[in-house]
């Protein structure tokens, strides 16, 4: 069981990773297909879930703000490979 001062800890540094990657991802979106702007429409309510959930100091708010830290981890490495792929296939065609 964590301690109160390690919950909080834990909180602050996840919801900082969250919102790192999500105003990454923002930078980058508009280069992005239309599914990945869907998914990430989808995605971005998640930045007030963590922030409210980091206010709780509870173990399940540290799951759940690592939760989404994952998932925007995932769509930020699925951006990057689309955002890769569309490069290289404009570069082919010069």
């Amino acid at each position: 069981m964590l301690k109160n001062e390690d919950i909080k800890v834990r909180l602050q540094e996840s919801y900082s990773t969250a919102k790192r990657i999500s105003d990454e991802i923002r930078l980058e979106i508009h280069l992005a297909s239309m599914e990945l702007k869907d998914r990430w429409r989808e995605l971005e309510p998640r930045v007030q879930q963590a922030e409210r959930a980091a206010r709780t100091f509870t173990e399940q708010s540290v799951h759940a703000v690592d939760e989404v830290v994952r998932q925007f981890e995932d769509f930020r490495a699925s951006l990057k490979q689309s955002l890769n792929g569309a490069k290289k296939g404009a570069s082919l065609k010069h």
